[in-house]
């Protein structure tokens, strides 16, 4: 069974699909307002702003907005200028708007360039501004959002503005003090209840998923993304089987993938917290703290930092110690890390993991050693060598021409090899096979 079914119903936001609409229509009858939309990574506030956008272009109003995208960006006030609909409002391209702010002190005039044009358009027709992911936004935006809401809130424009739950920066602090000023209404989302799960796995899969199916789909902990992202990664492998109205697993259960999903999910973190993830995924469910410095060549002050932001992420839960919120997340990000090795994966993966990992670890065993140095491979070797000798993992990857995560994959299988738990007990290990 390879053939996903419908999936363009927004299933377990009911109430929340009337609010936005009640708010379109009293926009498109003269009234505007602002609505804050916040939750979790992945909990659906991007399908829910383009849901918003299809509702007002279906009532008839001009829709403009698009995304913070930090890493992305076309330049300054780039998500108030991401897509107007047809015979929208003309704002100021992005090329003019990123000559024209090189000087900061002209940020100001060109949020007043765009509140003029903005106010002109609502006298001909209703607004609805959505701008995804305040939390991703340029600095031109953040200013326009903290001042244009309240100035223009007797216009017939609806703001909607989603964000992300957890810290935040000083701009975007700002920008909700003055969404707040303007009358900002706060919708939260939580995750969904497991009837609004089922009819997700329903609508993908075509039929009524099992009860094996339905087990499964609770390690995604009612996150829309990973839901999706796992009843997709069983179609993909070919991992269910219709039997009359019902879709049932095809073998033992057992975690499926959805890497591209959690990339997403990633994606909210910095460079160095998605790195600590992904070594930490080899790890178990526990994080320690002290161990990944180990492994991932880098301060502890840097993990530890980077296990907050993915605490305030709602990726890690705060217990003693730290462990993995999602199963599905850390199985995606191990067979992520297996794949980059050159030796089988089922030494990275040996108890879970997806179909399609399980397929590819049956493979005839190889006569190499289980321990010690002669059973590290020839890559290994080199990096447990300069390692040993004092050399970070951004040093090894350099000089070796590897990316930092292929060498913290090599650094972590070596210590297992080994026996160690440290790289001064590497050093030793090394020095003690040196005099031998």
């Amino acid at each position: 069974m390879a053939v996903e079914g419908k999936a363009g119903t927004l299933r377990g936001r009911e109430a929340e699909i009337t609010e936005v609409a009640g708010r379109i229509s009293r926009a498109s009858a003269g009234r505007g307002g602002v609505l804050l939309v916040e939750g979790p990574p992945g909990v659906g506030r991007s399908r829910l702003a383009e849901e918003a956008r299809s509702l007002g272009r279906h009532l008839g109003i001009h829709v403009l907005g698009g995304t913070g995208e930090r890493e992305r960006q076309r330049g300054p006030f780039s998500a108030l200028t991401g897509a107007p609909a047809s015979g929208g409002p003309s704002l100021p391209d992005a090329d003019d708007l990123r000559a024209l702010s090189e000087p900061e002190e002209l940020r100001f005039w060109l949020v007043r360039t765009v509140e003029d044009r903005l106010r002109r358009a609502a006298l001909r027709r209703p607004l609805l501004v959505v701008i995804d992911d305040l939390h991703r936004c340029d600095p031109g935006t953040l200013l326009a959002l903290r001042i244009l809401p309240a100035r223009l809130r007797s216009h017939p424009i609806l703001w909607l503005i989603t964000v992300r739950t957890g810290p935040l920066g000083s701009g975007v602090r700002a920008a909700l003090r003055g969404l707040a000023d303007a009358g900002a209404r706060t919708m939260r989302l939580d995750r969904l209840p497991e009837d609004a799960v089922a009819e997700i796995a329903r609508d993908l899969l075509g039929a009524e998923p099992g009860r094996d199916v339905l087990d499964l789909l609770r390690q995604a902990d009612g996150l829309p993304l990973l839901v999706t992202g796992t009843v997709r990664g069983l179609l993909r492998e070919n991992a269910v089987t219709r039997k009359g109205p019902v879709a049932g697993l095809t073998g033992p259960p057992t975690p499926v993938c959805p890497y591209g999903s959690v990339e997403r999910l990633l994606s909210h973190l910095s460079p160095t917290a998605q790195d600590v993830l992904r070594h930490a995924s080899a790890r178990g469910r526990e994080l320690e703290a002290r161990r990944l410095a180990d492994l991932s060549g880098r301060t502890l002050a840097e993990v530890v930092g980077a296990l907050q932001e993915a605490v305030d992420a709602g990726l890690v839960l705060p217990t003693e110690p730290l462990t993995f919120r999602h199963d599905i997340v850390r199985e995606a990000l191990r067979e992520a890390a297996s794949n980059t090795l050159p030796h089988t994966v089922s030494e990275a993966v040996p108890d879970l993991g997806s179909a399609a990992v399980r397929r590819r670890s049956r493979r005839p065993p190889t006569a190499s050693p289980a321990e010690g140095w002669s059973a590290l491979t020839p890559a290994e070797r080199r990096v447990a060598v300069l390692v040993a000798e004092g050399a970070t993992n951004r040093q090894v990857a350099e000089r070796l021409f590897l990316s930092p995560a292929t060498v913290g994959t090599h650094v972590m299988h070596a210590f297992r090899k080994l026996g160690v738990n440290s790289r001064v007990e590497l050093a030793r290990s090394y020095l003690e096979n040196d005099a031998a």
